[in-house]
């Protein structure tokens, strides 16, 4: 309980919520169905049952939603073109110090920060 939640880590749509120790519902994602969470020190993913991932945290206080797709990824000033650009399904997701991860079903790892 020590710990102060500055980041926006917990997604009520404010930065400083070091002071709500009761559980309440993250209202942006109300009527989702989430099926995985992972947290880090200051920021949380979770995944919806609809594949569809959302971050917020390191002073971003309202969910969004990630857009993982393997159609068109830049590197430095060079694009990327991937073979495949059906939808992707997501089977893990995970959460560092200041990165997320997420992996699809044929083992495609998406990492971003």
């Amino acid at each position: 309980m020590g710990i102060k939640q500055r980041e926006g880590q917990l997604g009520y749509g404010t930065s400083n919520s070091g002071s709500n120790y009761i559980p309440r519902l993250v209202e942006y994602l109300k009527g989702k169905i989430c099926v995985k969470v992972a947290a880090a020190k200051c920021h949380t993913v979770v995944l919806g049952a609809d594949g569809e991932i959302f971050t917020w945290g390191h002073r971003l206080v309202t969910p969004k939603r990630v857009i993982v797709a393997r159609n068109l990824r830049k590197c430095g000033t060079m694009p990327l073109k991937f073979h495949r650009m059906e939808r992707l399904h997501i089977s893990a997701i995970a959460a560092g110090m200041v990165h997320s991860m997420a992996v699809t079903d044929d083992g495609a790892l998406f990492y971003w920060v």
